[in-house]
């Protein structure tokens, strides 16, 4: 098991691996050009593309491997009051199982006159800035996942991943 790091140093670490999981699906992409024609009776192969499928995302891709493991084979616990079943699930639901939706969202006024959206449900992130202003509205692209997740559930799951990763996560950066 690698060391656990300590203050600062583990916020940031933990920050480094929720952004990995953030942007999990685009690390996964495939790479452009690799496989087969598409055609029917031609083998198509996977290729993550590798200058956003690092050794970084294959050490969380370990992680999350020997965590769902854990959650099949006996459900040990990886935090106080919390089993690896009950991290598996509510981690893939935060971010494995999340979805991106185009969302129309009511703004408000501020003291200053700028408009800025209005509070989102907890199970919901604004994943890019407004596309459409629209007076009152704005339309904007959000993450939204189960209302049953449970964020202190996710944080212990994100702190039993940063114990369990080998070396030191890097950000997703888009090639």
């Amino acid at each position: 098991m690698a060391e656990r790091p300590t203050g600062s140093h583990d916020r940031r670490r933990l920050d480094t691996i929720h952004d990995m999981l953030s942007h999990y699906h685009e690390a996964r992409s495939e790479a452009g050009g690799t496989g087969g024609g598409g055609s029917r009776l031609e083998a198509r192969l996977l290729g993550w593309d590798p200058e956003t499928y690092t050794r970084e995302y294959r050490e969380l891709d370990r992680c999350l491997d020997r965590l769902r493991w854990l959650a099949q084979h006996g459900r040990p616990m990886i935090a106080k009051g919390i089993s690896s079943g009950a991290g598996w699930w509510h981690l893939r639901m935060r971010y494995l199982e999340s979805q991106v939706v185009r969302r129309e969202i009511h703004t408000r006024r501020t003291h200053n006159g700028t408009r800025v959206p209005a509070p989102l449900p907890r199970n919901c992130e604004v994943v890019a800035r407004p596309t459409i202003l629209q007076g009152r509205s704005q339309t904007l692209l959000v993450r939204t996942w189960d209302a049953r997740v449970d964020p202190q559930i996710v944080r212990a799951s994100l702190g039993w991943i940063s114990q369990e990763f080998r070396g030191h996560p890097r950000p997703y950066s888009a090639a």
